[in-house]
């Protein structure tokens, strides 16, 4: 099976590319230290990055999942908020639900959707306190679990903690769910698969771009009168992340064909690619701050911010699906 991007979906990789680096490079989140670091909202909606698989009757562009994940392995390369990805899905759970107009909203980028995790029981009643990823700007909340996603508006949750910035990119906060607040429940076992494969183009993205930032390092930085890249214990590290990456890539876009296809072992391998991602995730953040070495453990240093948008990420996929039991299953 031939996994490269046919020449429809290149030129829509190389536009969205082009946006990307034009418009959202990282220098964009250094310094402003309150979460609001991604302000071309509107530009995503205008490239259509909100309604690429909806409908052309619906005011889509009728594309399939694997050209959305194609694009969100770019905005995981870039450190796109999250919000980009509950947004869109957002959209799927509105359309299910029969909320045409504000599947509508959402495809024009008039109505943002920040992201929204449970809290562990063993820190709090499940389902009464909640952590918001992103959310000082969304008019919706995804909530995310491994059976359901539920969408709140923002308005119908109290805050409980003010929005503190993970990094300048990404703010957290905590919120408390209203007795009797208005939301749309999807189970729809395809959105939360969906929500996986796309977690994990993003996962995939961050350990590209983290490899490349240490390769780049590695290159430039001098000891002993040569690249410390030329030392077997800093090769080995990035050969290794350049296999993991590689593999989760490969994985990812296998579940999102399968997916698609509505193959009957697609949930088994949206799991293995949530696995695969977040591994070569964690590996490729982590080892970029030791490549960088003393630098790459201060708040300077481009470094963390991998480190941390790769947490959320992970936190993401643990919530919407229960990988290792769907391994095991084979489901």
């Amino acid at each position: 099976m031939n996994f490269e991007p046919c020449e429809e979906q290149q030129a829509l990789l190389s536009a969205v590319v082009r946006f990307l680096s034009e418009r959202m490079s990282l220098g964009r989140v250094r310094g402003s230290g309150d979460g609001t670091a991604d302000s071309s909202w509107g530009d995503l909606a205008g490239l259509g990055l909100f309604a690429l698989t909806a409908s052309p009757e619906a005011g889509g562009m009728g594309l399939s999942l694997a050209d959305e994940t194609l694009l969100f392995r770019e905005l995981g390369r870039y450190l796109v908020t999250p919000c980009a990805l509950a947004t869109v899905i957002g959209r799927r759970v509105a359309s299910l639900q029969g909320k045409h107009d504000l599947a509508a909203r959402i495809m024009g980028g008039e109505c943002r959707i920040a992201l929204g995790f449970e809290r562990e029981p063993a820190i709090e009643p499940p389902g009464e306190f909640l952590v918001l990823v992103d959310a000082h700007r969304a008019e919706q909340i995804l909530i995310v679990s491994k059976d359901r996603l539920t969408l709140i508006p923002r308005s119908e949750l109290s805050t409980q903690s003010c929005a503190e910035p993970l990094d300048e990119s990404v703010a957290i906060e905590t919120a408390a769910l209203e007795q009797g607040a208005t939301n749309f429940v999807c189970s729809d076992r395809g959105t939360l698969l969906a929500l996986a494969t796309l977690a994990s183009a993003m996962l995939v993205g961050v350990a590209e771009a983290a490899l490349g930032a240490a390769v780049d390092y590695a290159k430039q930085r001098q000891q002993f009168g040569v690249p410390v890249g030329s030392f077997q214990a800093i090769k080995h590290l990035c050969a290794d992340n350049a296999v993991r990456t590689d593999a989760a890539w490969s994985q990812t876009l296998w579940a999102a064909l399968a997916l698609q296809e509505s193959a009957r072992d697609a949930p088994m391998h949206a799991a293995a690619a949530i696995l695969l991602a977040d591994d070569a995730g964690r590996h490729a953040a982590q080892d970029n701050v030791q490549i960088h070495g003393g630098m790459g453990f201060t708040a300077e240093c481009d470094a963390h911010r991998y480190v941390k948008r790769r947490h959320v990420l992970s936190r993401l996929a643990t919530h919407c699906i229960d990988a290792h039991s769907l391994l095991l299953s084979g489901a």
